[in-house]
């Protein structure tokens, strides 16, 4: 895994992936999802990067948009039911939860701002998400190799209110799971300031790969924070 995330420039893979649908199995069109108030001021970034091997409970996380993809598993006859797994994506305000569920273990990775109220239980990694960081992990057992990027920038507001913009136009270029909300400003004349959340998915035959973008302003520190993050869950 690069050190540095892509950005929406970044050249392609090679490899093409299959097109991912939801729930329903219908393809899945991406719609801004808008809730005008307050959310909690974010002085400094406090996000938490947790991979757990069980699964979390729904009530957990605020859920904004989901996304369900059936997996299926290679090879033939008894092999390829076992290798199927199950994929789910849940958008939240400030973060996001992954699910991957094969026939007999489940992982979840959640990125949230909470720091409290979050199962010990089951914890495979945690790390706070900020700066670069990059980690890999083989869980033998499962047939699974997990491995994740997280990247943080602080943005100037020019530059901030530009990339927002051209989130919102890669979320519907690539039919990404989104979520926009506004956060009221310091100033009793300024705009309200504008936050994101983004969850593009893509589908192999072995790997399923989730790639995030979060962006809130931080007060006191000057414009906005954008934390992304790139997962991919693969069967070995």
């Amino acid at each position: 895994m690069p050190h540095a995330l892509p950005s929406r420039h970044a050249a392609a893979e090679t490899r093409e992936p299959s097109s991912v649908s939801g729930s329903a199995g219908k393809p899945h069109t991406a719609h801004a999802t808008v809730a005008t108030g307050a959310r909690p001021s974010l002085a400094t970034p406090n996000h938490t990067l947790i991979l757990y091997t069980r699964p979390l409970h729904p009530e957990l996380v605020q859920m904004k948009a989901r996304k369900t993809v059936q997996l299926k598993g290679l090879g033939t006859g008894p092999s390829r039911i076992a290798g199927a797994a199950e994929f789910e994506a849940w958008l939240t305000p400030l973060g996001h939860m992954l699910r991957y569920q094969t026939k007999t273990h489940c992982f979840c990775e959640l990125v949230t701002d909470r720091d409290t109220g979050l199962p010990t239980s089951g914890v495979a990694f945690s790390v706070p998400a900020v700066g670069e960081k990059d980690h890999e992990q083989l869980f033998a057992e499962a047939c699974v190799l997990y491995t994740t990027s997280l990247q943080t920038e602080m943005l100037p507001p020019p530059i901030y209110n530009s990339t927002y913009r051209e989130m919102l136009e890669l979320a519907e270029e690539v039919d990404a799971l989104l979520h926009t909300w506004t956060v009221p400003s310091a100033g009793k004349d300024q705009a309200a300031l504008r936050c994101l959340s983004m969850l593009e998915l893509q589908r192999f035959d072995d790997e399923m790969h989730a790639q995030s973008t979060h962006m809130f302003p931080c007060f006191g520190a000057g414009g906005g924070l954008v934390l992304r993050t790139q997962t991919v869950f693969q069967r070995v």
